[in-house]
């Protein structure tokens, strides 16, 4: 079972500290002590889609806020995302194919590689390119300082998908 139930998050793209994993974060944040001074601390941004006009996710996502979604299985507690994989291996389940995003690499925050659905969802009227947490399609560099190695079989500059799956 699927649902949004929030948003996702995460370091700013300009920061160098802070968290290096997307949290999604709810709709309805509950608080305990706070501090509202002077802050020495992190900080966590909305994330937005940086999917310029490519063709490969409709123009109308590019700069909208990214929901995000917790996934219950009653009977399939394994989950795994399997990058550059459009299916599963025998005997586990797709829940969902998309394309492996995460931060761009020359900004000064790395984040984790998520995999985002192939039909994007967004949270409609939050855009306005606030640059937060941005989420970039991730490809191979099979010539450049960062090469992947295995090339062939991988492609240079393909955006790679990403499937989960759970069993």
């Amino acid at each position: 079972m699927f649902g949004i139930i929030g948003f996702a998050g995460g370091s700013h793209y300009s920061h160098s500290g802070g968290g290096v994993n997307y949290q999604c974060m709810p709709t309805d944040p509950q608080y305990n002590k706070v501090y509202t001074g002077s802050f020495y601390g992190s900080w966590i941004s909305g994330t937005e889609y940086q999917s310029y006009r490519y063709g490969i996710f409709p123009n109308s996502a590019y700069e909208q806020n990214v929901p995000c979604a917790r996934c219950y299985t009653e009977n399939r507690p394994a989950l795994m995302m399997i990058p550059a994989k459009r299916s599963c291996p025998s005997g586990w389940t797709e829940e969902y194919e998309g394309y492996l995003m995460a931060d761009y690499y020359d900004h000064a925050r790395a984040g984790t590689y998520e995999c985002v659905d192939q039909d994007p969802e967004y949270i409609n009227g939050l855009s306005g390119n606030t640059n937060g947490a941005l989420f970039f399609f991730v490809r191979t560099d099979c010539f450049g300082d960062g090469t992947i190695g295995h090339c062939p079989p991988y492609d240079d500059k393909k955006q790679l998908t990403c499937v989960v799956c759970s069993k």
